[in-house]
């Protein structure tokens, strides 16, 4: 080999080295451990020959000099999160990212729906209002990403149905990520009755513990008010107590209008910190019609106190639907309508009571659904 050409050899190799065999195709001669800066693309990419394969360190972007560094052939976020939120009732799939480290996992259950108001054909008795329906509990989990498969199937539990006329209100379903979590749905409220001072009906608060599948009526017993850790709170037993409060448990329903002293005006929801809140008491009508007592208010999400959710019907009106996560209103007595439970697992109000001699009495509302938040972690 003559001079010149060996020189234009050491050249050509250390060209090589130097520019990382920086081209858009691969070295024809190469060797373990040698890197390639493949810039067929942009961004360009940093790749290692791992005696096989290439393997991708990173990318750089020729225009902004920044490097991302690799994780499994995807970007790593360097600190960067992901949220997504699976709101829609029924099946959903979530697909863990490649390059995710953690993942926290939060579900709320469906709240219940509020019972319908009481009636009756004679003028003997006094009508109460349906109770409200329980809060959906709230569940949460921080996992390893490498302990979850690539994909997880699960749920978004349905709001309770409302109570018609003089019928209890259904159960919210529960909410679940695969196997792996659970947030259990609240009790529907209790229809209101007729009877010389028969108390509201009640609603139930969801199960926040693996005890329950759905909340129970009248919900977990209540040991202090707020009710800690996931535990569902009691709802109101009888028209003159607000739902219980709690903290992760969904919150219990207020009671419909209605004591042993006569009837009355419907209790407040009670409240829950992070699951859903209790729909308000429906409010009664006096034995002779003459009276038309108004709702309860719905208990409010983000909060240790009964009510300040959706706003109590007066005579004859609705209840307004709870916002985000809090319980309905009761309808106001003389049939006015529970409002909805706000999404994420508000319990619905209750529906007022009827005047004798008709039996439309005012429906409770329904549950609000529940819903998935899934944070990834890089």
């Amino acid at each position: 080999m003559s001079g010149p050409a060996l020189i234009n050899l050491i050249n050509a190799a250390l060209q090589s080295l130097a520019s990382t065999s920086s081209g858009g195709s691969a070295p024809g001669t190469v060797y373990a451990g040698q890197q390639w800066i493949d810039t067929s693309a942009v961004p360009w990419l940093l790749k290692v020959y791992a005696g096989s394969d290439w393997i991708t360190l990173g990318s750089i972007n020729p225009s902004t000099n920044a490097f991302t560094p690799y994780l499994s052939g995807a970007p790593i976020g360097l600190g960067g999160t992901k949220i997504e939120t699976f709101a829609t009732v029924g099946s959903y799939t979530w697909t863990k990212a490649s390059n995710a480290l953690s993942v926290i996992v939060q579900l709320v259950g469906g709240g219940g729906g509020g019972g319908g108001g009481g009636y009756a054909s004679g003028t003997s008795y006094a009508k109460t209002g349906g109770g409200g329906g329980g809060g959906g509990s709230f569940a949460q989990r921080i996992f390893n990403a490498e302990d979850l498969p690539g994909t997880v199937s699960g749920t978004v539990g349905a709001g309770g149905d409302a109570g018609a006329s003089s019928a209890a209100g259904g159960d919210g379903s529960a909410t679940t990520f695969g196997s792996f979590l659970s947030a259990f749905g609240g009790g529907g409220g209790r229809s209101g009755t007729a009877g010389a001072g028969v108390g509201g009906g009640y609603g139930g608060g969801g199960a926040g513990t693996l005890a329950n599948a759905s909340g129970a009526t009248p919900g977990n017993p209540m040991g202090t008010d707020p009710v800690f850790a996931g535990q569902g709170a009691t709802g109101s037993m009888d028209g003159t107590t607000p739902g219980g409060n709690a903290e992760f448990g969904g919150a219990g329903g207020g009671g419909g209008g209605g004591t042993g002293a006569g009837p009355s005006v419907g209790c407040s929801g009670g409240s829950s910190v992070h699951g859903g809140s209790g729909g308000g008491g429906g409010g009664a009508v006096s034995a002779n019609g003459a009276t038309n007592y108004a709702g309860g208010a719905g208990g409010k999400q983000g909060s240790y106190s009964a009510g300040g959710g959706g706003t109590a019907g007066a005579d004859s009106s609705a209840g307004s639907a709870g916002s985000a996560g809090s319980g309905g209103g009761g309808g106001g007595g003389n049939g006015g309508v529970g409002g909805a439970g706000g999404q994420p697992g508000g319990g619905g109000g209750g529906g007022g009571g009827i005047k004798s001699g008709t039996s439309n009495a005012g429906p409770g509302g329904a549950g609000g659904a529940g819903i998935v938040r899934i944070i990834t972690l890089y």
